[in-house]
Formats: C-alpha cells, structure tokens, sequence
C-alpha cells in the first residue's frame, strides 16, 4: 500500500483555500487506496477528518535553516512511518526544507503543491538587492533565501502549481525545471454550490433584502493582496450604487477595519453589508447578482470557482488563474488590475441587458466540464501515483560518495544563478517534452 505523508503547516476544517485542499487531498488519497500520514509543526491545529489519518508532530523553528541534526531525524522518522511519497502542501514558503532533504536522501519522491503566490526576489542589479547584501553580510540573501529554494527544487520530483503563470516562477524563482512542472488548477463541490432558487430566497430573507434589489458580493479574507478597497471605490462611482445596489463583503482579516473607514468616508455605509466567516458559503452566494474578485495579486480563487458553480456572473481582475479559466465576455469578465474605472465598467456591464445571466449559465457549464472537485483531485492523486512511479530516479541513495555528489550539483545550480544576468523564465511551449509528461498524469489539461 502507498502510504502518502502529507506535511502541512494547517489542517483545519474551516479556513482559507489551503486547508481545504490539503484535507481534500487526504479524503480522495484515502478513497484511491493509500494510507494518509499528516506532518505537522508542534503548534499547529489539527480537526479530526472524514477519513482516517495518522498525525506526527514535528517542531519547526527555522522554516528556512539546513540543520544537519533535523535532517538525521527527518530520516529517522520516515524510515518508521515507511512513507513512499512525501507530499509538501505551500511548498513556495519553504516549510518543510530539512524533511525534503531527509526524503532525497532516502530514495523518497517528493511533491511540492503551490497553492499560493511565489514571491519574485528582486533584480540583481535592484539598488534594494544590494543593499540587503552588505547590511546583512555577504551571501545573506543566498543563503537565507536563494539557497534553500535551489535546495528544494533539487529534492522535489513533482511541483504541481494551480495556474499556469506560476510555471515560469517557479522556474526562475524557484529553480525547477519545465520537467518537474505539472497544473492542476483548483476544483469545486459542484453538488454543494449549484444554483438554488428556494437557498436565494431564504439567504434574501435573512439579509433582509427584497428580491429585485441587486446585489454585488465579494467573498475573501481582507488583505492589501485581495483589493477589497479597490472594490468599493469603484462600487462608489458605479451606476449600480445610484441605483441602488447593494454591496456586501464577507470575511475577516488585518484590512477589515481599514475597508470600513472607507465605507464611511466615501458615505456607502447604508450600501455597504460586511458579514462575518461563515461555513455555509453557498448561502450566501446564492444571495448574490454579481461576484468581484478585486485581487491585486492571487494564485487561483476558490471564491470565484465557487460563485462561478453557483451561476453567478463574476468580474475578476486578470491576475493568477483568472485568465486560465475566464474567457472575457463568454462565461466572466476580466479587468486590469488596480484599476478602479475599469471595475466600475465591468460592474455596470454585466447587469447590461441580461447578459450577467447568460455568463452565469456559461459559468456553471465551465465549473463541470473541468473544474469538478472529484475530477481535480483524480489527477492530483494520479500525478502523486506517477511521482511514485519516478522514485527510482528521485535519489541518489545513501552512498557518501552519491550524497556528495547530489551536494555539488546543488551548489553549481546555486552558482551558475549568481553568476547569470538572468534566468530562463519561460512557460512549457506546446509539444514541449513536459507538456507530453503532465499529459501522461492528466495534470496539464486545457479547459
């Protein structure tokens, strides 16, 4: 029997878009025949799950240090658990470096998920590169940043991203190769969130809202990242508020309080509904005319697949996945960025006419020609089976001789970065030998 160790700094049963995925991956590992470890830090949560799965608690105290006594331990305890695949949940965030280390080492194949957004270091030449170089020392910033990324990408096997303009990030930032890339975009509970005339009257009905007043909604945790203050300066000078249009925002987060005094100053409070998290979100979906994601930057929204399954209509800023699964005017529309005039357009366009409803039904059709959690999680499981499948060339072995080996090509790697102007920063061209690789594992599909 397979056994899959999932490491994962959350896995909770509520929460943002990683803890959902990571407790997915486990149910539908399960359901595929493999036994599920959990790795956790000593101070993470952890909710009992629909299936079941072993937990190990690990302590982290330096996500990004190579600790030579943690790696002997590392190797110690998967030796124990037998693991056959290690499976790193946010691996863009370098979590987890010293159990990718132990696993290499041991012959273990490793699969890196980037769920979230990879931050780009900035140029060499950037007066703020240089800078961060002589006030912290020589080769700080390759070593506590550049270094332990290179070190991962040689250790993993598979890096799955869930949009297609990571690809290029995780070659030039990270140090993967276009063979090790595959994109498994994210899914959706098609038989949860579906269109419900009977939940939209109730979800009216407790929001206190008649049915022919409109409304737009955004759902997210409230950070610079997700725009939430773009929204609602273009909500303000949309015809819809003149209208009357309603506007209501759900989540929690750092920039919530700031979002309010906005509402206030641009006098939207009577306009303007903040609720609080809720589990039952197609409720409040339901709810809804119209969905915004305002993003300034994102990896790939769990709120638009959800509002998009809903059929409802979305306007979406063209960042991460956005423009992998919205085709402009057919079943979303798109904007630029940070770009408030623009929103305010879109916002007003889609009530135009009925073709807001039109896009909702292409919407939903999208959701389950591609974006079906079951499916989703089908290729994700089979693309950690074929890493399996790769375990022999995963590792050098135990051989000192190898393991120094395996230790010099990393350096080189890491050398041959310094020295570059550049980085080769490229996505997969069609035809490419890792197109034809994700193709075997499902993993790279277009919708």
């Amino acid at each position: 029997m397979l056994r899959l160790l999932i490491a994962a700094r959350v896995f909770q049963s509520v929460g943002g878009g990683i803890p959902k995925y990571v407790r997915a991956v486990a149910r539908y590992a399960h359901m595929r025949g493999m036994q599920v470890l959990a790795l956790l830090s000593a101070a993470d949560p952890f909710i009992e799950t629909d299936v079941p799965v072993g937990v190990f608690r690990e302590p982290i105290t330096d996500s990004t240090g190579i600790r030579p006594a943690s790696i002997m331990r590392k190797m110690s305890f998967l030796k124990k658990t037998h693991a056959s695949v290690v499976f790193i949940a946010h691996a863009e965030k370098v979590l987890f470096l010293n159990l990718a280390i132990a696993a290499k080492l041991l012959g273990i194949p490793v699969v890196g998920s980037h769920q979230g957004m990879i931050r780009t270091l900035p140029p060499r030449s950037s007066p703020r590169r240089r800078i961060l170089g002589f006030a912290r020392g020589v080769g700080w910033w390759w070593r506590r940043i550049a270094l332990p990324r290179r070190i991962l990408a040689e250790c993993t096997a598979l890096a799955l991203f869930n949009n297609r303009s990571n690809v290029p990030l995780g070659v030039s930032e990270i140090g993967y190769t276009l063979e090790q890339c595959c994109v498994i975009h994210g899914g959706v509970d098609t038989e949860r969130f579906r269109a419900d005339p009977l939940l939209r009257q109730a979800a009216r009905s407790h929001l206190g809202v008649g049915p022919d007043r409109r409304i737009v909604g955004s759902i997210g945790r409230f950070s610079s990242d997700k725009g939430q203050d773009i929204l609602i300066r273009a909500f303000a000078t949309s015809r819809q508020r003149r209208l009357g249009a309603l506007l209501l925002m759900m989540g929690a987060g750092d920039q919530l309080d700031s979002c309010k005094r906005l509402c206030r100053d641009l006098e939207l409070e009577s306009q303007v509904v903040f609720l609080p998290v809720r589990p039952d979100v197609e409720f409040i979906m339901n709810a809804l005319d119209l969905f915004v994601l305002p993003s300034r930057s994102e990896s790939f929204s769990n709120s638009m697949l959800e509002a998009m399954a809903c059929a409802r209509p979305v306007v979406v800023s063209a960042v991460g996945g956005g423009p992998d699964i919205i085709v402009d005017g057919k079943n979303g529309l798109l904007f630029k960025p940070e770009d408030e005039d623009a929103l305010a357009a879109r916002i007003d366009l889609a009530f135009e006419s009925g073709s807001g409803e039109a896009m909702g039904a292409a919407a939903r059709r999208t959701v389950e020609s591609g974006f079906r959690e079951d499916a989703i999680m089908q290729r994700t499981v089979k693309a950690i089976r074929n890493a399996w499948g790769l375990r022999a060339a995963a590792s050098p072995g135990l051989s000192l001789l190898r393991a120094w080996g395996t230790a010099a090509k990393i350096a080189m790697s890491v050398a041959r970065d310094l020295l570059s102007p550049s980085f080769p920063a490229t996505c997969p061209r069609s035809g490419s030998r890792s197109e034809r690789r994700c193709e075997v594992t499902s993993a790279r599909t277009t919708h």
